[in-house]
């Protein structure tokens, strides 16, 4: 969900929300992700075309620009391991 410029987890709090950003409490189905765009405001992502299959997903993440704070390489993981 995100309310009240935070960005929730299974109620949990993630993230800071970007100003004007709204989004229900959303069930994501096994097998499948949610994508939220970097500028959300602005962006087309799952609240537009919903849930990506896990199996569309290709590469893996190199590189976290956000928060400031924890900017830096990530370590080397398989995102899909059967591929």
């Amino acid at each position: 969900a995100i309310a009240h410029g935070q960005l929730t987890l299974n109620g949990s709090p993630v993230a800071p929300a970007p100003d004007g950003a709204e989004l229900p409490p959303t069930r994501v189905p096994e097998g499948r992700l949610f994508v939220l765009g970097d500028n959300p405001a602005r962006s087309t992502d799952s609240r537009y075309w919903g849930f990506l299959p896990r199996d569309n997903l290709r590469g893996r993440p190199l590189l976290r620009v956000w928060p400031l704070d924890r900017t830096g390489r990530l370590p080397p993981r398989t995102v899909n391991p059967d591929r």
